[in-house]
């Protein structure tokens, strides 16, 4: 019996060996995990930080950029007003004689399109939309299959066999 006692008790000590050993593998296994995540977070709460500076400094470049076209958008209508005063007109007048000068080109405008037109009735126009009026009729008549005497009303004459 010594014999088997002896035995079991030397599996138990390699039993209990080898549970410590998968115990000290399982512990390092878990401290290299913990690293890990520990760095990622680190990593993590390192770009977030680049981000929130990044956005920090891209709204004060916006605000700045802002602030300078505001600034020159002023500096424009000083200017403007300054050339207004300087001309003796105010800027209501000024306006008034934009709208002027609009209306007189439309006017002119109107007036080339009327004499063009006049122009082109004198030179023949009559002739040249009596063709387009006949060209209308014959797709008509082409489209719908009518003949020129349905198409004026008058009826057809059809000669009679015997």
């Amino acid at each position: 019996m010594p014999d088997n006692t002896e035995l079991t008790l030397a599996r138990l000590e390699a039993a209990v060996g080898q549970f410590q050993q998968d115990y000290a593998q399982g512990k390092q296994s878990a401290r290299e995990a913990n690293h890990s995540v520990l760095a990622k977070l680190d990593n993590l709460d390192r770009t977030v930080s680049e981000l929130r500076l990044t956005v920090e400094t891209g709204e004060k470049a916006r605000q700045a950029e802002l602030k300078r076209i505001f600034d020159l958008l002023a500096e424009e209508r000083t200017d403007r007003r300054d050339l207004v005063n300087t001309q003796g007109r105010d800027e209501k007048a000024l306006i008034q004689e934009l709208v002027r000068s609009e209306l007189k080109d439309r006017h002119q405008a109107k007036n080339m399109w009327v004499g063009a037109a006049q122009a082109v009735w004198t030179a023949g126009g009559k002739y040249i939309v009596l063709a387009f009026a006949l060209l209308f009729a014959a797709a008509v008549m082409k489209m719908t299959g009518l003949k020129l005497t349905d198409f004026i009303s008058l009826p057809s004459i059809q000669v009679q066999g015997k």
